[in-house]
């Protein structure tokens, strides 16, 4: 299924304009998934979906260092749509929007209803077609990423409270890439008393964004600049929640 023979077939068989499925595979890049994370994390006290964004991204990570399998444009560059290449430099092998549709999907659906799998199902459904119609992964990258993410969905724990200080963190690192590694270790304002209830967290996650969006994500200054960003919204929305420095009882 990674063979070019593949990927010509599945394009013939998928209907709609190539513009409906590049805004499909847009919202399913992580932004969307980072927001609900850390909303979860800062409304409800949840974590847990951030810290399942970090581990499906670790896992995707390390299967694409260890195969480091090309793209199918850099064998045949004319089954690309063009606007879909940018963000498409990494190597082939699995999809990652694949595995974390598949996984965010399924992961949340755990323990309700019916109709949940099934709206789980058809996102990741849908993100991952989209991924082999704008030709930036073959079909078995994509079968590879729901797979992944369907197995991390049911393997993941759904309770993480003692991940509550850094998890949303690395789910910021998921959206904004070259963060990563500063957002994992600076979850700055989330040492709060009790989760901030749904308006405040809406107004830090939107003030980050808002930060982050004016300051350079990346050089030398990128682990100051993100430090900077995530204290300074913990300072605004977690005003007096913050909680007290452990004192010594010896």
């Amino acid at each position: 299924m990674r063979s070019l023979e593949a990927l010509s077939a599945w394009q013939a068989a998928i209907p709609g304009p190539e513009g409906f499925w590049h805004a499909l595979t847009e919202a399913g890049s992580g932004l969307l998934y980072f927001l609900l994370a850390l909303y979860l994390a800062l409304a409800r006290g949840r974590p847990a979906l951030g810290f399942a964004l970090a581990a499906g991204w670790g896992a995707v990570r390390l299967l694409k260092a260890a195969f480091d399998l090309p793209r199918p444009f850099a064998l045949a560059p004319e089954l690309a749509y063009p606007p879909a290449l940018a963000g498409a430099s990494d190597p082939s092998f699995p999809s990652g929007h694949a595995t974390l549709a598949a996984l965010v999907g399924l992961y949340l659906a755990r323990g309700g209803p019916a109709w949940g799998y099934l709206l789980g199902a058809l996102w990741a459904l849908f993100v991952g077609l989209s991924r082999v119609e704008l030709g930036v992964h073959f079909p078995g990258d994509v079968l590879a990423g729901w797979a992944l993410g369907a197995l991390l969905a049911f393997l993941l724990p759904r309770r993480t409270p003692a991940l509550w200080l850094w998890a949303p963190a690395l789910a910021l690192g998921l959206a904004f890439p070259h963060l990563g590694g500063p957002m994992g270790a600076a979850a700055g304002f989330l040492f709060l008393r009790k989760p901030l209830g749904p308006w405040r967290a809406l107004a830090g996650v939107g003030l980050l964004l808002l930060l982050l969006a004016f300051l350079p994500r990346e050089g030398p200054g990128a682990a100051l600049v993100a430090l900077f960003a995530l204290f300074a919204t913990g300072a605004v929305v977690g005003w007096g929640r913050w909680k007290p420095s452990p004192t010594s009882t010896t």
